[in-house]
């Protein structure tokens, strides 16, 4: 008896382990599809949520794959109470750049941004862990050659699919439904244009490698011309000299490689005559015309509406901002993802007087040189470590003699992640372009050991001992970690839905009270600054509409005095929640100072204080920025603090010598004063000074109204005119020239003006009681108020004049 049950529980142990080696396979192979649907969802996923959609999309697309593929991966190391590592020092150099991010996280201006951010961004803590992860499960899950060319075959798909799509979009004008978001020519499921260039530029390195190296079938080889062909054709569309010139180099690379390499294996072996003449030969060729017709090309594709530009800091900006930075924090810089804000501190005076001077760089020249400002020391000597080891594979690269096809998969994974890299360090790529150099990174690594024959590193736990207790422990800590990240990407990706949601209802329906409660919630599933600034705006519009109602009404009611007081106290909490989120953007004290700025007259005293004091920050955090300055002139001369306003007004203009507003601004304290042609004589010389200003009709025709009410009549009247003549539907010159006509006694022309003001801007009350003062002989204001200059620049084309 004793002998049967003995036998019965081992026939029970022995399915067990069955049911167990299988449940651990199977959660194996789910890791691996889960990773490659991820992968292959990546360059044409995007939907239309959050800021910066595309990126948004993809991100948390990654973050919640990553984290989804992981949990199987460990839930298989319970079951088979093992741990699997690829044995590489250049995995380990991605995870020691991860935890430098980590400690300079730690010790950041903003640690919540440097750790995480919005969820896109390149530069944060979580995206290089999830880069070091995504490494490690590509190195594992692709142990083979035949998981290693299912991956390319899945990146060859899905670029042909982005490819079609894209080709149709672009040279057709065919939409993306249904999405508002790509109306551009040159926008894209995948990115911005130049990213979609340098992806099929890769495109271009893996199917040419795999052209050279692999001799499979003659439907195999044809698959492998067609997405060769396809992405040079997209290479040449994007027209990117910088990407013409790094692609040129490593297909050069790769054509030497091809040639020159295998010779020195077989000894006394030579190079054949036309040996040269292969596909990498070709390519390049092709290329170096590409290069050349570069301006040419330009022209050809500029009617099609592809045109597209951006503009990075020098590297002479560039370092001096990390030199700056690093003087102040050497070990562990100002924190990730914070390089716009080192760079409104310590940009060059220069930028003051250019057209970027309110541009928020969220990197330098190249990704990689800005993160040294961000990370310090310690960041910069993890990320020489990894380039370093990176570079060093190049020895197994050379050094491999067998001409199979783990020499293909060595060759194309080396040159496509050094390329991806490239990239990263010269230029400032998007978010599939920098999470596509951890995947290959992650399949170099793979690659490598395939070639030199090398296991994985396992380590075996049994049960019931010590270490099987601790394993167990960490892989269930491991396993929390991974569904908090799925929380937290899934939480803020409804909160991108929720504020993209808030957007329409609020520009396209004008549903202020829709628009608020989708804002509300956004801001309770990720309490991000943009959110809360945009919910600021809510609530000023909010704001302004009950005040308007309040005054309409002579005796408002206790509902009414409660709603305002509510949305009031609303509207200052969102205001002060986004300078908590993120104390170090100049836009949230702005917003803050904004907010007390339109309430001022409630408490004069007390509010004024507090607007100077969210200004005074915002000037500390954008020492550059001259609008600070031009919002602390707005709030004393509110007060009727001429002189102080003044000295903020020439302090702005000291900054940046042609800022527009703080002319205007300064013109009209002299007008004020009655210093009309002193006003004028600024405004003059502000539009000589720079002529090509797009805010240079609006001060022309401020310069007008100076003149009309100076008297100067046919000088007003001769610049209204020509304001009228370069924009029919400038209705801000219109109705100037109305007034100008009818104060000339040219009542039938004033009235032209003012009927073609009636035809843009149908049943405004304004307008109609101007008409029937001139049609009734009286003069055109009558019981109106005459215009007043505004302080700033505005582009609105209203006619509703103070």
């Amino acid at each position: 008896m004793e002998e049967e049950n003995k036998n019965e529980a081992g026939a029970g142990n022995g399915r067990l382990n069955v049911l167990r080696r299988f449940m651990s396979a199977d959660l194996d192979a789910a890791s691996f599809r889960v990773l490659l649907f991820v992968i292959f969802l990546l360059p044409f996923f995007a939907l239309p949520f959050g800021i910066f959609a595309v990126d948004f999309n993809k991100a948390m697309l990654w973050y919640i794959g990553i984290s989804l593929a992981s949990i199987f991966f460990l839930l298989a190391r319970f079951n088979k109470r093992n741990t699997l590592f690829p044995r590489s020092f250049l995995l380990s150099s991605m995870f020691f750049v991860a935890f430098a991010w980590l400690i300079a996280s730690l010790f950041s201006n903003n640690t919540a941004l440097s750790l995480a951010g919005m969820g896109y961004e390149t530069g944060t803590f979580a995206f290089f862990l999830f880069l070091a992860i995504t490494a490690f499960l590509v190195s594992v899950l692709h142990r083979s050659v035949e998981r290693i060319t299912l991956l390319y075959g899945i990146i060859f798909v899905s670029a042909l699919i982005l490819f079609v799509v894209q080709f149709l979009h672009t040279g057709f004008g065919v939409p993306l439904p249904p999405w508002e978001m790509f109306s551009s020519r040159v926008s894209g499921l995948l990115g911005n244009w130049n990213d979609l260039g340098i992806f099929f530029g890769l495109i271009a390195i893996l199917s040419l490698s795999c052209l050279e190296f692999m001799n499979g079938e003659k439907g195999v080889r044809t698959f492998l011309w067609t997405v060769l062909i396809t992405s040079l054709s997209a290479v040449f569309f994007v027209n990117f000299l910088k990407l013409q010139l790094v692609l040129g180099i490593f297909v050069l690379a790769l054509l030497v490689y091809r040639l020159v390499v295998p010779v020195h294996m077989v000894e006394g072996a030579e190079v054949k005559k036309y040996a040269f003449l292969r596909p990498s030969f070709f390519v390049f060729i092709a290329i170096v015309i590409f290069g050349l017709l570069n301006n040419a090309i330009g022209g050809l594709v500029a009617p099609l509406g592809i045109q597209f530009s951006q503009v990075y800091p020098s590297w002479g900006a560039t370092l001096g901002v990390i030199k700056s930075v690093l003087s102040h924090d050497l070990f562990f810089g100002s924190g990730p993802n914070t390089f716009s804000y080192d760079w409104f501190i310590f940009r060059p005076d220069v930028v003051s007087n250019t057209i970027f001077w309110n541009t928020p760089f969220q990197s330098g020249v190249g990704r990689l040189p800005s993160m040294v400002a961000e990370a310090g020391v310690l960041g910069g000597v993890a990320l020489i470590t990894f380039i370093f080891s990176l570079a060093y594979k190049a020895k197994t690269v050379v050094s491999y003699k067998e001409q199979n096809l783990k020499r293909m998969l060595l060759a194309s994974s080396f040159f496509g992640s050094v390329y991806l890299w490239v990239f990263v360090i010269i230029y400032v790529p998007g978010f599939l372009i920098s999470a596509l150099a951890g995947i290959f990174t992650g399949v170099l690594i793979s690659s490598v050991n395939l070639a030199n024959g090398v296991a994985l590193g396992e380590m075996q736990f049994e049960k019931g001992t010590k270490k099987s207790y601790v394993f167990y422990s960490i892989i269930v800590i491991l396993i929390g970690g991974f569904v908090c990240s799925i929380y937290l990407a899934g939480t803020r990706y409804v909160a991108g839905y929720f504020y993209s949601a808030a957007l329409k209802e609020a520009s396209v329906k004008n549903n202020l009270d829709k628009a608020d409660v989708y804002l509300k919630r956004a801001t309770m599933l990720a309490p991000q600054d943009v959110y809360f600034r945009s919910a600021t705006e809510i609530s000023l519009a909010k704001l302004r509409q009950l005040f308007a109602r309040l005054n309409e009404t002579n005796n408002p009611t206790d509902t009414e005095k409660a709603q305002f007081n509510n949305v009031l106290k609303e509207t200052v909490q969102n205001a002060q929640n986004a300078t908590r989120a993120n104390p170090l953007d100049a836009e949230n004290w702005m917003e803050l100072g904004k907010v007390y700025e339109t309430i001022i007259l409630f408490d004069t005293e007390k509010l004024k204080a507090s607007a100077i004091s969210a200004y005074m920050e915002a000037l500390r955090v954008s020492p550059h920025n001259p609008t600070p300055l031009l919002a602390l002139a707005r709030v004393e001369l509110q007060t009727g603090n001429q002189g102080k306003a003044l000295e903020y007004l020439n302090e702005s203009i000291k900054i940046k010598s042609d800022f527009t507003a703080g002319h205007i601004m300064r013109a009209q304290v002299s007008a004020t004063k009655g210093k009309l042609s002193e006003a004028i004589s600024e405004l003059e010389q502000t539009v000589l000074a720079n002529p090509n200003n797009p805010e240079n009709g609006n001060i022309i025709l401020y310069i007008g109204i100076l003149y009309y009410q100076d008297g100067y009549y046919e000088r007003a009247q001769n610049i209204f005119e020509k304001l009228v003549s370069a924009n029919s539907n400038f209705l801000d010159a219109r109705y100037a020239l109305g007034l100008v006509y009818d104060k000339r006694g040219r009542i039938e022309d004033a009235i032209a003006q003012f009927e073609a003001i009636n035809t843009l801007v149908p049943e405004n009350n304004e307008v109609q009681t101007v008409l029937n003062n001139l049609r009734t002989g009286r003069g055109a204001l009558g019981n109106i108020v005459a215009p007043e200059p505004e302080p700033e620049v505005s582009t609105k084309k209203s006619v509703n004049k103070k």
